[in-house]
């Protein structure tokens, strides 16, 4: 959290990223701030977070397997499997999923 605040641009960069990337879930406000950074008209900052980013979708919070479902499908999908129970656990995991859908 230090480096991410007072550290230099690259170390600020590469903190964030491993942030997001140790826990999604608990990091999404980190990921937001890198998407603000790679939209800022600084190059050097952008290029920086871009690259980041890119990194962090395709190893870390990109299924290999399936494309991103988004939140209200993810009902739909999970009643016509005949599962009743949905459990906080799954409300988290989908909210995020739906967020990353929507970020990426």
């Amino acid at each position: 959290k230090t480096v991410m605040r007072s550290g230099t641009l690259s170390d600020k960069v590469a903190a964030m990223a491993l942030t997001v990337s140790s826990n999604p879930l608990a990091s999404m406000d980190v990921l937001r701030r890198l998407l603000a950074m790679a939209g800022k008209k600084g190059r050097r900052e952008s290029q920086l977070a871009i690259d980041a980013l890119a990194d962090l979708f395709s190893n870390n919070l990109l299924p290999s397997d399936r494309a991103l479902v988004g939140f209200n499908d993810q009902i739909v999908k999970l009643s016509f499997r005949g599962l009743k129970a949905i459990t906080d656990e799954h409300l988290l995991h989908w909210i995020a999923e739906a967020e990353i859908k929507i970020k990426y």
